[in-house]
Parts: C-alpha cells; sequence; structure tokens
C-alpha cells in the first residue's frame, strides 16, 4: 500500500496530464472525477480504497468465506489498482460503484436465512438506486442482489416488496424536489459485445482487462473447487461474490467505452480470488504470486511512460 501510495502520487505530479474519467448518472454527469480532479479527489481516492478493502476484511472476518483470516489480497489489490494511474489518481464513479456494492454485499450476507428482517433489503436497494444517480452502471447490479437474495435464502413476498420501495424511494425524493427533473433523467444506450468497440479502446485498459480476466478465471474456478466442501453458507457467499465477478467481467463487453468503470470491482474481486485460494492452502505455490505482482508492475511502468 505505501509503494502504491508513493507511486500514485509520483504519477499525479508527474505524468503528462492527470487523469479524467466522466462519471455518466441518471441525473448527474461529471467529466473530470466527482468530486473534480486534484489532491483532494486523489486523497479521497485511497482513502474510499482503503475502505473498500477493510470491508471485505470485514466480510471474510465475519462470514469466514476463508478458512482464515487473511491479509492477502488488500496489497495485491493496491497493486492492480496501481497499475492504472487513473485507478488511484481521481475519485471517480468507478470508486464509488465498488464501496456501494462492497457496503451491499455485506448487509447482504448478514441477512442470510433472515426473511423477516426487510429493513437491510430496503436499505440495500436503495443505496443501489441512489448511487446510479452518479454512476448508471450499478442499475445492472440490481438484478444480481435480487438473485443474492435467493441466494442466501431471504427471497419472498416481503422481500420483493422492501426492494421495490427501496428502488422506489429516490425517485420519490426526486419528485418531491421537483417533477421537472425527471425530464433530465438520461438512459445509457448500450450496444452488447460490441468487439469493434473493444478493439478501438485504450489499449492499457484492454490489456488490464485481459489480464485480469486470465487470472480471476483461473482463480475462480480454483477457488469453486476449493468450496465444494464448504458448509451451504460459505458456499452461498463464494457463489454470490463468483456471480458478481463473472456479471462484472461480462459487463465490460457491454459498454468498451466504460471500461475503466468496473476496474476497481474487478480488481477487488479478483484479488479476493487469489487470497482465498493461497488461504485455503498450507504450501500454496509463492512463485505464481511473485509472477502476478511482476505482471501488474509491468503494466504499471508501461502506462507511466
Amino acid at each position: 500500500m505505501t509503494i502504491v501510495f508513493l507511486w500514485a502520487i509520483v504519477s499525479f505530479y508527474y505524468t503528462d496530464s492527470n487523469f479524467e474519467e466522466s462519471s455518466f448518472g441518471l441525473l448527474f454527469q461529471t467529466e473530470s472525477g466527482l468530486i473534480g480532479n486534484g489532491i483532494l479527489s486523489l486523497t479521497v481516492n485511497l482513502s474510499v480504497l482503503i475502505l473498500i478493502s477493510l470491508i471485505f476484511v470485514m466480510i471474510n472476518h465475519q462470514f469466514q468465506i476463508v478458512k482464515r483470516t487473511t491479509w492477502y489480497f488488500v496489497g495485491l489489490f493496491f497493486i492492480m489498482q496501481g497499475s492504472m494511474p487513473g485507478g488511484v489518481q481521481s475519485f471517480s464513479g468507478s470508486t464509488l460503484m465498488t464501496l456501494i456494492i462492497s457496503v451491499c454485499t455485506l448487509l447482504l450476507f448478514s441477512l442470510y436465512g433472515r426473511g423477516n428482517d426487510t429493513r437491510k433489503v430496503f436499505l440495500i436497494f436503495c443505496l443501489l438506486m441512489t448511487t446510479s444517480l452518479w454512476v448508471v452502471e450499478i442499475l445492472y447490479f440490481i438484478v444480481i442482489f435480487l438473485v443474492g437474495c435467493a441466494q442466501v435464502k431471504i427471497f419472498n413476498f416481503r422481500t420483493i416488496l422492501a426492494s421495490l420501495f427501496g428502488i422506489m424511494a429516490p425517485m420519490w425524493v426526486i419528485a418531491g424536489l421537483d417533477w421537472n427533473l425527471f425530464f433530465d433523467l438520461k438512459i445509457p444506450d448500450y450496444s452488447i459485445i460490441d468487439i469493434k468497440s473493444l478493439l478501438n479502446t485504450d489499449h492499457h485498459e484492454v490489456l488490464m482487462f485481459v489480464l485480469t480476466g486470465i487470472i480471476g478465471i483461473v482463480f475462480l474456478i480454483a477457488d469453486m473447487i476449493t468450496s465444494i466442501g464448504y458448509n451451504d453458507a460459505r458456499r452461498t457467499y463464494n457463489g454470490f461474490l463468483s456471480l458478481v465477478w463473472i456479471v462484472t467481467l461480462m459487463l465490460c463487453f457491454v459498454s468498451p467505452d466504460t471500461l475503466g468503470q468496473y476496474f476497481p470491482l474487478l480488481n477487488i474481486l479478483t484479488s479476493f480470488q487469489i487470497a482465498h485460494y493461497y488461504a485455503s492452502r498450507n504450501h500454496g505455490n509463492p512463485y505464481m504470486m511473485i509472477f502476478i505482482l511482476i505482471l501488474y508492475c509491468m503494466v504499471g511502468v508501461w502506462n507511466f511512460l
């Protein structure tokens, strides 16, 4: 983390131009991060990335997804983020979306087998829908969390009502502020599996997408084999995280123009899968981890140059 912090500061001050990532939401749109593009944005972004890591440490510790507590993925996550200067330079919609999904995942897992606790269900979908006002890509995950409700065995009529009210709540607030705001809502127009657009995307982002996708698939399969022997709750938790990872990877094809929006979420889930693999084995191959770190460091140097 310290290395990445120093790397972020150096790249922030010595690259030709600061990273700018536009965030497209249902109601709001920003061109250079959610709070501008400067030292404050850099500081907030690094702080939120730490918070995301701590949330996943809490998820793992509280629900024992991996057999023992592990911090492996925290450093790996920051290395993966640091390999793309934009991943640490600016607090954008991608970081916000990852934070909200992390919080919602923590809330969802706490509901396992508790179908009567509809307040948390309402909060989950209210958070997702509210965030979509700034980051429209998070709308896809509303469906995923509905599937997650079924996975944690709380999918019933009351849950459906709570989720619908949670989705409607931000819209109700907007209506109370000004009906005319509804006419400003912007619905994105995506073309599915647009390979031509993907090929025209920035080469650094495509390389990161391919590298993380290949590594993630390998460790996802290895972790699925390991989780067969887990109890029902732990298999459910691992299954939901795997589902989110697979959907995130597929969404990169849906809109290659916003490929960078999915990197923080893809990175934290991939790093967690790698940590799961090593923490579940007493004698994991250290050379594989070293090789992965070298690959991402090389990508980071290439981006800097």
